[in-house]
């Protein structure tokens, strides 16, 4: 503000003149809210990506028709954007809620944050952008692998907001985005058990010779893992063949695992094995009068990631 004084003699009165002088701040005012709905799909990580590896993304145009105006203001100032979730790798990558993955925003290659002038061409003010600026949003890997699976859950994930007013912008996720594991792909295999005469099962419960096998797969991350066979059973619980014709009586199969402990069937096996395969044996067991023929099974082995 600045005072000025004059004054002079007129008929031989003083006159004194007040001028006031004084600058308006432009402020950005946005009396309308537009808003963006992103859809990202699930993602099943395969334990290639590293850190900053870019996950999924999508970009939309911001709409600029007179139904859903883009970004503007009624006065000149400044637009500013910014994430709603803390800061997790640098100053552009934030958090997402699940361990190990964050989002990154950009409105016409701009990373977010950022601020932004905005001037006035006729009755709007706008930024000095293309006519139809595009916003982007990655997720990204922000640890060496992802440490931990999860859903990465809707709603406001970024906002552009004028000096004053509503929100000229906000950024949503629409629904949620599962994080996932890739499976361990287990090789599937025949474990040949060989031939055995009904004279090597003198009693009941005899077995043959055990026949060590071993279940590979190739898991995308390490994994402590845990397994759980599966089949179905007979009286014994052991497991029990496949019937017909040409098919031998009165002998099922028994499971074990890597130190010689029986299997049971349907119930989580205690190991601590890490790596890419894991071991077993099986061998052909008399459960009642034998007759020859053919001995055919079928295991199902679930891998448990812990």
């Amino acid at each position: 503000m600045n005072l000025i004084w004059f004054a002079r003699s007129l008929t031989g009165t003083a006159m004194a003149i007040l001028l006031w002088s004084s600058c308006a701040i432009a402020e950005c005012e946005v009396t309308q809210t537009n808003v963006m709905r992103f859809t990202l799909p699930n993602i099943s990580l395969s334990g290639q990506e590293s850190n900053g590896s870019i996950l999924a993304q999508e970009s939309q145009q911001i709409p600029v028709d007179t139904a859903r105006p883009g970004i503007l203001c009624n006065t000149s100032g400044t637009l500013r954007a910014f994430a709603t979730r803390p800061l997790v790798m640098n100053n552009e990558t934030f958090a997402t809620g699940v361990p190990g993955i964050g989002y990154r925003l950009s409105i016409n290659s701009q990373p977010v944050p950022w601020k932004h002038s905005v001037a006035c061409a006729g009755e709007a003010c706008q930024p000095s952008w293309p006519k139809s600026p595009q916003v982007e949003l990655q997720l990204v890997q922000t640890a060496s692998h992802a440490v931990a699976a999860g859903r990465i859950r809707p709603g406001i994930y970024g906002i552009v907001r004028g000096d004053r007013g509503k929100p000229a912008l906000l950024i949503t996720v629409a629904q949620s985005v599962a994080i996932e594991n890739a499976g361990c792909n287990p090789r599937v295999q025949t474990v040949d058990l060989g031939r055995a005469g009904a004279d090597a099962f003198p009693s009941l419960l005899a077995s043959s010779n055990r026949v060590p096998f071993q279940v590979e797969f190739n898991c995308p991350l390490p994994l402590h893992l845990g397994a759980i066979w599966e089949g179905e059973r007979d009286r014994f619980g052991l497991l029990q063949p496949l019937a017909g014709r040409g098919r031998a009586k009165g002998i099922s199969i028994r499971l074990r695992d890597n130190s010689g402990t029986p299997v049971t069937l349907a119930h989580p096996l205690a190991t601590q094995q890490r790596g890419r395969a894991l071991n077993f044996s099986a061998e052909m067991v008399r459960t009642g009068a034998v007759s020859s023929g053919k001995v055919d099974a079928i295991a199902t082995l679930h891998l448990i990631y812990k």
